[in-house]
Protein backbone atom coordinates (compact mmCIF):
# COMPACT_ATOMS: atom_id res chain seq x y z
CA UNK A 1 0.00 0.00 0.00
CA UNK A 2 1.34 3.39 -0.93
CA UNK A 3 2.04 5.57 2.10
CA UNK A 4 0.87 9.17 1.96
CA UNK A 5 0.75 11.74 4.70
CA UNK A 6 -0.77 15.20 4.57
CA UNK A 7 1.02 18.18 6.06
CA UNK A 8 -0.94 21.38 6.56
CA UNK A 9 1.58 24.22 6.45
CA UNK A 10 -0.02 27.03 8.41
CA UNK A 11 1.90 30.11 7.31
CA UNK A 12 0.96 32.93 9.70
CA UNK A 13 2.35 36.40 9.81
CA UNK A 14 2.96 37.66 13.36
CA UNK A 15 6.68 37.98 13.06
CA UNK A 16 9.65 38.87 15.15
CA UNK A 17 13.13 40.26 14.97
CA UNK A 18 14.64 41.93 11.96
CA UNK A 19 15.38 38.99 9.69
CA UNK A 20 14.19 39.57 6.16
CA UNK A 21 11.64 42.32 6.71
CA UNK A 22 8.29 41.93 5.08
CA UNK A 23 7.85 45.64 4.48
CA UNK A 24 10.25 48.43 3.66
CA UNK A 25 10.18 52.17 3.26
CA UNK A 26 12.55 55.08 2.73
CA UNK A 27 14.86 54.25 5.65
CA UNK A 28 14.82 50.51 4.99
CA UNK A 29 13.40 49.66 8.42
CA UNK A 30 10.36 47.64 9.37
CA UNK A 31 8.87 45.82 12.34
CA UNK A 32 7.41 42.80 10.52
CA UNK A 33 9.97 40.34 9.13
CA UNK A 34 9.45 37.31 6.91
CA UNK A 35 9.44 33.81 8.40
CA UNK A 36 12.33 31.90 6.92
CA UNK A 37 13.03 28.21 6.69
CA UNK A 38 16.74 28.62 6.41
CA UNK A 39 18.40 31.59 4.72
CA UNK A 40 16.77 34.72 3.32
CA UNK A 41 18.10 37.50 1.12
CA UNK A 42 16.64 40.94 0.48
CA UNK A 43 17.91 43.47 -2.04
CA UNK A 44 17.05 47.16 -2.44
CA UNK A 45 18.77 48.54 -5.56
CA UNK A 46 17.82 52.11 -4.67
CA UNK A 47 19.75 51.91 -1.41
CA UNK A 48 22.40 49.42 -2.59
CA UNK A 49 21.34 47.35 0.39
CA UNK A 50 21.78 43.60 0.75
CA UNK A 51 20.55 41.73 3.83
CA UNK A 52 21.04 38.14 4.87
CA UNK A 53 18.69 36.81 7.51
CA UNK A 54 18.04 33.54 9.29
CA UNK A 55 15.45 32.62 11.92
CA UNK A 56 13.41 29.67 13.10
CA UNK A 57 9.99 31.22 12.63
CA UNK A 58 8.84 28.97 9.80
CA UNK A 59 9.64 25.94 11.96
CA UNK A 60 7.54 27.06 14.92
CA UNK A 61 4.69 28.94 13.30
CA UNK A 62 2.23 26.05 13.71
CA UNK A 63 3.11 25.47 17.35
CA UNK A 64 1.01 26.91 20.14
CA UNK A 65 3.99 28.16 22.14
CA UNK A 66 7.63 28.37 21.21
CA UNK A 67 10.82 30.37 21.67
CA UNK A 68 12.13 32.32 18.69
CA UNK A 69 15.62 33.28 17.66
CA UNK A 70 17.39 34.64 14.63
CA UNK A 71 19.90 37.08 13.23
CA UNK A 72 20.23 39.53 10.35
CA UNK A 73 23.37 40.82 8.63
CA UNK A 74 22.96 43.90 6.45
CA UNK A 75 25.62 45.58 4.31
CA UNK A 76 25.20 48.55 2.02
CA UNK A 77 26.70 51.70 0.58
CA UNK A 78 25.28 54.64 2.50
CA UNK A 79 26.02 56.94 -0.41
CA UNK A 80 23.97 54.89 -2.90
CA UNK A 81 25.11 54.17 -6.44
CA UNK A 82 25.87 57.71 -7.51
CA UNK A 83 29.34 58.09 -6.02
CA UNK A 84 30.24 54.57 -7.05
CA UNK A 85 29.73 55.37 -10.73
CA UNK A 86 31.17 58.89 -10.57
CA UNK A 87 34.30 58.33 -8.54
CA UNK A 88 34.44 54.67 -7.62
CA UNK A 89 33.93 55.55 -3.95
CA UNK A 90 31.45 53.90 -1.63
CA UNK A 91 30.55 54.38 2.02
CA UNK A 92 30.46 50.88 3.50
CA UNK A 93 27.83 50.42 6.19
CA UNK A 94 27.28 47.15 8.05
CA UNK A 95 24.80 46.02 10.69
CA UNK A 96 24.53 42.78 12.65
CA UNK A 97 21.34 42.27 14.66
CA UNK A 98 20.18 39.28 16.70
CA UNK A 99 16.83 38.64 18.37
CA UNK A 100 15.22 36.20 20.77
CA UNK A 101 11.61 36.04 21.88
CA UNK A 102 8.50 34.09 22.65
CA UNK A 103 5.64 33.27 20.27
CA UNK A 104 2.09 32.17 21.05
CA UNK A 105 -0.54 31.16 18.50
CA UNK A 106 -3.84 29.32 18.17
CA UNK A 107 -2.90 27.88 14.76
CA UNK A 108 -2.06 24.49 16.27
CA UNK A 109 -5.49 24.28 17.90
CA UNK A 110 -7.18 25.29 14.64
CA UNK A 111 -5.31 22.55 12.83
CA UNK A 112 -6.30 19.96 15.44
CA UNK A 113 -9.93 21.08 15.27
CA UNK A 114 -9.88 20.88 11.50
CA UNK A 115 -8.50 17.33 11.60
CA UNK A 116 -11.61 16.30 13.55
CA UNK A 117 -14.02 17.84 11.04
CA UNK A 118 -14.67 17.18 7.32
CA UNK A 119 -10.93 16.80 6.76
CA UNK A 120 -10.95 13.13 7.78
CA UNK A 121 -13.77 12.32 5.35
CA UNK A 122 -11.96 14.11 2.54
CA UNK A 123 -8.69 12.31 3.34
CA UNK A 124 -10.41 8.91 3.43
CA UNK A 125 -11.94 9.56 0.01
CA UNK A 126 -8.51 10.56 -1.30
CA UNK A 127 -6.85 7.38 -0.05
CA UNK A 128 -9.67 5.27 -1.47
CA UNK A 129 -9.17 6.88 -4.87
CA UNK A 130 -5.45 6.09 -4.69
CA UNK A 131 -6.17 2.47 -3.82
CA UNK A 132 -8.50 2.18 -6.80
CA UNK A 133 -5.85 3.66 -9.10
CA UNK A 134 -3.29 1.21 -7.72
CA UNK A 135 -5.67 -1.72 -8.26
CA UNK A 136 -6.32 -0.57 -11.83
CA UNK A 137 -2.55 -0.44 -12.43
CA UNK A 138 -2.12 -4.02 -11.21
CA UNK A 139 -4.99 -5.29 -13.38
CA UNK A 140 -3.66 -3.51 -16.46
CA UNK A 141 -0.15 -4.90 -15.86
CA UNK A 142 -1.55 -8.42 -15.45
CA UNK A 143 -3.45 -8.09 -18.72
CA UNK A 144 -0.33 -6.88 -20.50
CA UNK A 145 1.62 -9.76 -19.02
CA UNK A 146 -0.86 -12.30 -20.36
CA UNK A 147 -0.62 -10.79 -23.83
CA UNK A 148 3.18 -10.77 -23.74
CA UNK A 149 3.14 -14.31 -22.31
CA UNK A 150 1.93 -15.64 -25.66
CA UNK A 151 5.53 -15.13 -26.79
CA UNK A 152 6.64 -17.88 -24.37
CA UNK A 153 6.22 -21.09 -26.38
CA UNK A 154 6.77 -23.46 -23.41
CA UNK A 155 3.30 -23.65 -21.85
CA UNK A 156 4.60 -24.81 -18.47
CA UNK A 157 7.14 -21.94 -18.33
CA UNK A 158 4.45 -19.49 -19.48
CA UNK A 159 2.05 -20.62 -16.73
CA UNK A 160 4.74 -20.51 -14.06
CA UNK A 161 5.97 -17.05 -15.15
CA UNK A 162 2.52 -15.43 -15.29
CA UNK A 163 1.39 -17.08 -12.06
CA UNK A 164 4.42 -15.76 -10.17
CA UNK A 165 3.93 -12.29 -11.71
CA UNK A 166 0.31 -12.08 -10.56
CA UNK A 167 1.12 -13.34 -7.06
CA UNK A 168 3.79 -10.66 -6.67
CA UNK A 169 1.49 -7.93 -7.95
CA UNK A 170 -1.24 -8.97 -5.51
CA UNK A 171 1.00 -9.18 -2.45
CA UNK A 172 3.34 -6.23 -2.89
CA UNK A 173 2.65 -2.92 -1.17
CA UNK A 174 1.42 -0.28 -3.58
CA UNK A 175 4.62 1.78 -3.25
CA UNK A 176 6.72 -1.26 -4.26
CA UNK A 177 4.85 -2.21 -7.44
CA UNK A 178 6.60 0.24 -9.75
CA UNK A 179 10.15 -0.53 -8.45
CA UNK A 180 9.35 -4.24 -8.83
CA UNK A 181 8.27 -3.81 -12.45
CA UNK A 182 11.28 -1.64 -13.35
CA UNK A 183 13.64 -4.36 -12.10
CA UNK A 184 11.48 -7.26 -13.35
CA UNK A 185 13.24 -10.38 -14.54
CA UNK A 186 11.66 -13.73 -15.45
CA UNK A 187 14.01 -16.69 -15.19
CA UNK A 188 14.09 -18.71 -18.40
CA UNK A 189 11.67 -16.40 -20.26
CA UNK A 190 12.74 -15.35 -23.76
CA UNK A 191 13.92 -11.80 -24.47
CA UNK A 192 10.94 -11.21 -26.77
CA UNK A 193 8.59 -11.64 -23.78
CA UNK A 194 10.59 -9.28 -21.57
CA UNK A 195 10.74 -6.63 -24.30
CA UNK A 196 7.02 -6.78 -25.04
CA UNK A 197 6.07 -6.85 -21.35
CA UNK A 198 8.39 -3.88 -20.59
CA UNK A 199 6.74 -1.77 -23.29
CA UNK A 200 3.33 -2.71 -21.93
CA UNK A 201 3.90 -1.94 -18.23
CA UNK A 202 5.87 1.24 -19.04
CA UNK A 203 2.74 2.65 -20.67
CA UNK A 204 0.66 1.49 -17.70
CA UNK A 205 3.01 3.22 -15.26
CA UNK A 206 2.86 6.51 -17.23
CA UNK A 207 -0.94 6.42 -17.21
CA UNK A 208 -0.96 5.63 -13.48
CA UNK A 209 1.40 8.49 -12.61
CA UNK A 210 -0.70 10.98 -14.55
CA UNK A 211 -3.87 9.76 -12.82
CA UNK A 212 -2.26 10.01 -9.38
CA UNK A 213 -1.07 13.52 -10.19
CA UNK A 214 -4.62 14.57 -11.09
CA UNK A 215 -6.01 12.93 -7.95
CA UNK A 216 -3.48 14.79 -5.79
CA UNK A 217 -4.19 18.15 -7.45
CA UNK A 218 -7.92 17.74 -6.94
CA UNK A 219 -7.40 16.68 -3.34
CA UNK A 220 -5.19 19.66 -2.59
CA UNK A 221 -7.70 22.02 -4.18
CA UNK A 222 -10.58 20.56 -2.16
CA UNK A 223 -8.48 20.49 1.01
CA UNK A 224 -7.48 24.14 0.62
CA UNK A 225 -11.08 25.19 -0.02
CA UNK A 226 -12.34 23.31 3.02
CA UNK A 227 -9.64 24.72 5.26
CA UNK A 228 -10.21 28.26 3.99
CA UNK A 229 -13.91 27.88 4.76
CA UNK A 230 -13.05 26.43 8.17
CA UNK A 231 -10.76 29.35 9.04
CA UNK A 232 -13.30 31.93 7.86
CA UNK A 233 -15.44 30.98 10.84
CA UNK A 234 -12.54 31.31 13.27
CA UNK A 235 -10.02 33.98 14.20
CA UNK A 236 -6.35 32.97 13.72
CA UNK A 237 -4.18 34.87 16.19
CA UNK A 238 -0.42 35.14 16.58
CA UNK A 239 1.36 37.11 19.27
CA UNK A 240 5.09 37.51 19.84
CA UNK A 241 7.32 39.53 22.13
CA UNK A 242 11.06 39.73 21.66
CA UNK A 243 14.28 41.49 22.56
CA UNK A 244 16.88 42.47 20.00
CA UNK A 245 20.35 43.91 19.98
CA UNK A 246 23.21 44.43 17.61
CA UNK A 247 26.23 46.36 16.44
CA UNK A 248 26.87 48.47 13.36
CA UNK A 249 29.81 50.21 11.74
CA UNK A 250 30.41 52.74 8.97
CA UNK A 251 33.52 54.08 7.26
CA UNK A 252 33.46 57.43 5.45
CA UNK A 253 35.51 60.55 4.70
CA UNK A 254 34.71 63.85 6.40
CA UNK A 255 35.42 67.31 4.97
CA UNK A 256 36.83 69.41 7.83
CA UNK A 257 37.10 72.68 5.93
CA UNK A 258 39.90 74.00 3.75
CA UNK A 259 43.34 73.61 5.29
CA UNK A 260 45.37 76.35 3.61
CA UNK A 261 48.75 74.87 4.54
CA UNK A 262 48.02 71.31 3.39
CA UNK A 263 44.90 70.72 1.34
CA UNK A 264 45.10 66.94 1.88
CA UNK A 265 44.49 67.58 5.59
CA UNK A 266 41.10 69.03 4.75
CA UNK A 267 39.79 65.45 4.77
CA UNK A 268 39.65 62.89 7.54
CA UNK A 269 38.87 59.20 7.32
CA UNK A 270 36.29 58.36 9.98
CA UNK A 271 35.24 54.98 11.34
CA UNK A 272 32.02 54.87 13.33
CA UNK A 273 31.06 51.98 15.61
CA UNK A 274 27.79 51.82 17.48
CA UNK A 275 25.12 49.53 18.79
CA UNK A 276 21.49 49.19 19.76
CA UNK A 277 19.20 47.27 22.06
CA UNK A 278 15.43 47.17 22.15
CA UNK A 279 12.18 45.31 22.64
CA UNK A 280 9.26 44.66 20.33
CA UNK A 281 5.98 42.92 19.78
CA UNK A 282 3.96 41.59 16.86
CA UNK A 283 0.26 40.83 16.79
CA UNK A 284 -1.67 39.19 13.95
CA UNK A 285 -5.46 38.86 13.86
CA UNK A 286 -6.65 37.19 10.66
CA UNK A 287 -4.93 39.08 7.82
CA UNK A 288 -4.00 42.17 9.78
CA UNK A 289 -0.76 42.83 11.66
CA UNK A 290 0.49 45.28 14.23
CA UNK A 291 4.24 45.52 14.73
CA UNK A 292 6.06 47.70 17.24
CA UNK A 293 9.69 48.09 18.29
CA UNK A 294 11.32 50.51 20.72
CA UNK A 295 15.10 50.72 20.66
CA UNK A 296 17.97 52.51 22.35
CA UNK A 297 20.63 53.48 19.78
CA UNK A 298 24.22 54.53 20.25
CA UNK A 299 24.44 56.23 16.86
CA UNK A 300 25.52 59.39 15.08
CA UNK A 301 24.13 62.11 12.84
CA UNK A 302 25.62 60.78 9.59
CA UNK A 303 22.23 61.07 7.84
CA UNK A 304 22.34 64.86 8.33
CA UNK A 305 25.69 65.28 6.58
CA UNK A 306 25.85 66.27 2.93
CA UNK A 307 28.25 64.66 0.48
CA UNK A 308 30.27 66.44 -2.18
CA UNK A 309 32.76 65.26 -4.78
CA UNK A 310 36.23 66.82 -4.62
CA UNK A 311 39.31 66.52 -6.81
CA UNK A 312 42.70 66.83 -5.13
CA UNK A 313 45.45 67.74 -7.64
CA UNK A 314 49.13 67.29 -6.83
CA UNK A 315 51.91 68.80 -8.95
CA UNK A 316 55.51 67.55 -8.88
CA UNK A 317 58.16 69.51 -10.81
CA UNK A 318 61.57 68.16 -11.77
CA UNK A 319 63.85 70.26 -14.00
CA UNK A 320 61.65 71.27 -16.91
CA UNK A 321 59.10 68.48 -16.36
CA UNK A 322 55.81 68.63 -14.45
CA UNK A 323 53.82 65.63 -13.17
CA UNK A 324 50.21 66.27 -12.22
CA UNK A 325 48.15 63.63 -10.39
CA UNK A 326 44.49 63.77 -9.42
CA UNK A 327 42.53 62.00 -6.72
CA UNK A 328 38.72 61.96 -6.60
CA UNK A 329 37.31 62.17 -3.07
CA UNK A 330 33.72 61.93 -1.93
CA UNK A 331 33.55 63.61 1.47
CA UNK A 332 30.81 64.57 3.90
CA UNK A 333 30.63 68.06 5.27
CA UNK A 334 28.80 69.51 8.26
CA UNK A 335 28.81 69.16 12.03
CA UNK A 336 29.35 65.56 13.03
CA UNK A 337 29.09 63.78 16.38
CA UNK A 338 28.12 60.51 17.97
CA UNK A 339 24.68 60.90 19.53
CA UNK A 340 22.48 58.55 21.51
CA UNK A 341 18.73 58.48 20.90
CA UNK A 342 15.69 56.21 20.90
CA UNK A 343 13.73 54.82 17.95
CA UNK A 344 10.05 53.98 17.80
CA UNK A 345 8.85 51.94 14.79
CA UNK A 346 5.19 51.08 14.24
CA UNK A 347 3.58 49.13 11.38
CA UNK A 348 -0.10 48.49 10.74
CA UNK A 349 -0.48 46.14 7.76
CA UNK A 350 -3.32 44.37 5.99
CA UNK A 351 -3.41 41.79 3.21
CA UNK A 352 -6.03 41.83 0.47
CA UNK A 353 -6.76 39.38 -2.34
CA UNK A 354 -6.36 40.61 -5.90
CA UNK A 355 -7.08 37.21 -7.47
CA UNK A 356 -6.64 33.51 -6.92
CA UNK A 357 -2.84 33.75 -6.82
CA UNK A 358 -2.04 37.42 -6.18
CA UNK A 359 -2.18 39.57 -3.07
CA UNK A 360 -1.77 43.21 -2.14
CA UNK A 361 -0.19 44.11 1.19
CA UNK A 362 -0.73 47.65 2.46
CA UNK A 363 1.47 48.87 5.30
CA UNK A 364 0.95 52.14 7.20
CA UNK A 365 4.03 52.97 9.23
CA UNK A 366 5.57 55.46 11.61
CA UNK A 367 9.32 55.92 12.17
CA UNK A 368 10.25 58.24 15.03
CA UNK A 369 13.65 59.38 16.34
CA UNK A 370 13.05 60.34 19.98
CA UNK A 371 14.93 61.76 22.95
CA UNK A 372 18.08 62.80 21.13
CA UNK A 373 20.80 63.43 23.72
CA UNK A 374 22.09 66.37 21.66
CA UNK A 375 19.53 68.02 19.39
CA UNK A 376 22.13 70.41 17.99
CA UNK A 377 23.55 67.41 16.11
CA UNK A 378 20.62 64.98 15.85
CA UNK A 379 17.06 66.29 15.72
CA UNK A 380 13.97 64.49 16.91
CA UNK A 381 11.95 63.59 13.82
CA UNK A 382 8.88 61.57 12.90
CA UNK A 383 8.27 60.07 9.45
CA UNK A 384 4.90 58.74 8.29
CA UNK A 385 4.37 56.61 5.20
CA UNK A 386 2.50 53.89 3.37
CA UNK A 387 3.87 50.91 1.47
CA UNK A 388 2.12 48.88 -1.22
CA UNK A 389 3.50 45.39 -1.93
CA UNK A 390 2.41 42.86 -4.53
CA UNK A 391 2.78 39.12 -4.11
CA UNK A 392 2.12 36.79 -7.04
CA UNK A 393 2.53 33.26 -8.28
CA UNK A 394 6.09 34.01 -9.43
CA UNK A 395 7.29 34.24 -5.80
CA UNK A 396 8.44 37.81 -6.37
CA UNK A 397 7.70 40.50 -3.81
CA UNK A 398 7.85 44.02 -5.09
CA UNK A 399 6.17 47.31 -4.40
CA UNK A 400 6.46 50.99 -3.74
CA UNK A 401 6.19 53.39 -0.85
CA UNK A 402 5.26 57.02 -0.28
CA UNK A 403 6.60 58.85 2.76
CA UNK A 404 6.30 62.20 4.48
CA UNK A 405 9.62 62.78 6.27
CA UNK A 406 9.98 64.97 9.37
CA UNK A 407 6.31 65.85 9.64
CA UNK A 408 6.97 68.78 12.01
CA UNK A 409 9.82 70.26 9.93
CA UNK A 410 12.12 70.05 12.97
CA UNK A 411 15.26 69.92 10.83
CA UNK A 412 14.37 73.02 8.83
CA UNK A 413 13.31 74.96 11.91
CA UNK A 414 16.79 74.65 13.43
CA UNK A 415 18.36 76.46 10.45
CA UNK A 416 18.71 80.25 10.22
CA UNK A 417 15.58 81.95 8.90
CA UNK A 418 17.32 82.85 5.64
CA UNK A 419 18.11 79.18 4.98
CA UNK A 420 14.83 77.61 6.06
CA UNK A 421 12.64 75.91 3.44
CA UNK A 422 9.32 75.20 5.16
CA UNK A 423 7.35 73.44 2.45
CA UNK A 424 3.87 71.96 2.64
CA UNK A 425 3.51 68.20 3.28
CA UNK A 426 2.57 67.50 -0.35
CA UNK A 427 5.77 69.18 -1.54
CA UNK A 428 7.91 67.03 0.76
CA UNK A 429 6.55 63.59 -0.12
CA UNK A 430 9.13 61.05 -1.22
CA UNK A 431 8.54 57.91 -3.30
CA UNK A 432 10.48 54.71 -3.78
CA UNK A 433 10.42 51.26 -5.36
CA UNK A 434 11.17 48.17 -3.30
CA UNK A 435 12.24 44.74 -4.54
CA UNK A 436 12.62 41.64 -2.40
CA UNK A 437 14.00 38.19 -3.09
CA UNK A 438 13.91 35.17 -0.77
CA UNK A 439 16.14 32.16 -1.37
CA UNK A 440 14.16 29.56 0.57
CA UNK A 441 10.58 30.47 1.37
CA UNK A 442 7.97 33.16 0.94
CA UNK A 443 4.65 33.84 2.50
CA UNK A 444 1.74 31.80 1.29
CA UNK A 445 -0.69 34.69 1.35
CA UNK A 446 -3.68 32.47 0.49
CA UNK A 447 -3.42 30.98 3.96
CA UNK A 448 -2.42 27.40 4.83
CA UNK A 449 -0.89 25.42 1.99
CA UNK A 450 -1.82 21.73 2.16
CA UNK A 451 0.87 19.51 0.75
CA UNK A 452 0.85 15.80 -0.04
CA UNK A 453 4.08 13.84 0.11
CA UNK A 454 4.28 10.27 -1.09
Amino acid sequence: MIKYFTTLCIIGCSLTGRSQFLTQQADGKGTIPLPLNGLGLSVDPGKTDVSLGVNNYAAVINKDKHFLMGANLSVKSSSGLGSLFKSGDIVPDGNLLAFAGYHHSNEGKLLRDFSKSDYQQLKDAYYQELRERSLALRQSVKSGGRMAGLLIEDKELRSKTLQQLEINLDTLDANKVIPYLKSYKAEGAPKAFLDAFTVSFTKDIDVYKEQVKQVKELYLKNLQEKYDAFREKRVPIHFAVFAMGGINARSFTRYLGTNATALAKSFQDTLFRGGNFGIGMNLQVRNFWLGLTYTYVAGDNFSDLSSKAYTLRTTDTNSNQTLISEKAITAYGGKYAKVENNLLNIDLAGEFRLGDTSRLLIDLYCRANLFSRDTSYLRNTTNLGAGFYFIGRTKFIGGLYVELPDINNNIQKTKPLSEQSLRSPLQRLSFGIVTKFNLSSLFNWSGPAPKVDG
